[in-house]
């Protein structure tokens, strides 16, 4: 690989003469705009494309995409990562080694990941005219992996339920009531843990009990209800946490005061919270926050709910996501195989 070369340093613009370099340090580019659009305030600096690829995507993802990409960035030159990463120099011979790489190392699933972000940061080098067309078709030339595999996590049983809320509804500290609603949010409308801890407080309606989620994956917003019984859970944590603006869920300080600047409780926060009331409930199989969406889908197409409902309720974008948690199917297959006799029942 060669030395990095700064996104601002320039790039050749086709003329009617051929092609000419152009200045695109900040400072030229308001020069050539109008008095009106220095009234702005400030120059907006200009982006290279790891960050114009990462701006495209929404806050719940960006984070996991940035990791790949400076793993990317490191695989391909050491030490790199993807902001300063010279990904305009990348051709086929380059991206398809990644490919071997990450097929030897993950799963097809979190290879096509990877896989996905790589196509991603190389189109918008091609867009920020970094990269010439034909340059940019090779080297993004490469397929994604095929395979299938099962939904990830596992599916709770209803003891399991049981227990864990019976647990959570004998907290009666602050902590408790937070993490009551928190995790009856999650039980009843299935959504993502991203998604729950960037709630704000107005986008909960106590009259419906609906939730309407503004930052969903790829940027799309929906409104998800949620089971009558969710209700007394929220009221109990609204009483306690105050009418502030602020996120829905914040953070509670060891000693039971709320969050004054009520900040959103994190991710790894509310994986954290789950982790420590699995284990004070005696729950000994281990669960994550992707479960609480896995088990309501199945449940509710055990009971008949329309599968096109169902995947608005969990923001899926192509049903056949959806359809990989519907159970219905697998239980016929065991229906099925009750038909095969034991070889060690003899017919009389």
């Amino acid at each position: 690989m060669g030395q990095v070369v700064p996104v601002t340093s320039g790039y050749r613009a086709p003329t009617n003469d051929g092609l000419q370099e152009v200045n695109l340090t900040p400072a030229s580019v308001i020069s050539e705009t109008s008095r009106s659009a220095q009234a702005w305030g400030d120059p907006i600096p200009l982006r290279g494309p790891a960050h114009c690829y990462l701006d495209r995507l929404a806050p719940v993802t960006r984070r996991s995409v940035r990791g790949r990409l400076d793993l990317l960035a490191d695989l391909l030159k050491p030490g790199s990562e993807a902001t300063t990463f010279p990904w305009a120099e990348l051709d086929y011979s380059h991206t398809s080694a990644l490919r071997a790489v990450l097929a030897e190392r993950f799963s097809f699933q979190t290879a096509n990941n990877y896989l996905t972000a790589l196509r991603g940061v190389l189109r918008e080098a091609w867009q920020l005219g970094m990269m010439s067309t034909d340059q940019y078709h090779r080297a993004v030339a490469f397929r994604q992996l095929r395979g299938s595999a099962l939904p990830a996590g596992r599916e709770v049983s209803a003891d399991e339920w049981r227990r864990f809320f019976t647990h959570l509804a004998e907290d009666g500290s602050p902590l408790g009531i937070r993490d009551f609603a928190v995790f009856a949010c999650l039980r009843a409308t299935g959504m993502r843990r991203e998604e729950a801890t960037r709630l704000n407080v107005e986008d909960y309606d106590p009259r419906k009990v609906t939730f309407s989620i503004r930052h969903g994956k790829g940027n799309v917003g929906r409104v998800v209800g949620a089971a009558e019984w969710v209700r007394e859970p929220m009221e109990r944590w609204l009483r306690i946490r105050g009418p502030e603006a602020g996120a829905l869920f914040c953070g509670v300080r060891k000693h039971g005061s709320i969050d004054q600047q009520r900040r959103h409780v994190t991710p790894t926060g509310l994986h954290t919270a789950l982790k420590r009331r699995l284990a004070a409930a005696g729950i000994e199989q281990d669960w994550s926050c992707h479960d609480f969406r896995r088990t309501l889908a199945g449940d509710l197409l055990d009971r008949g709910a329309d599968i096109s409902a169902v995947q608005k309720q969990l923001g899926h974008k192509q049903v056949t996501t959806t359809q990989r948690y519907d159970r219905r199917p697998l239980e016929r297959l065991r229906q099925v195989a009750q038909l095969v006799p034991s070889p060690l029942d003899v017919a009389e």
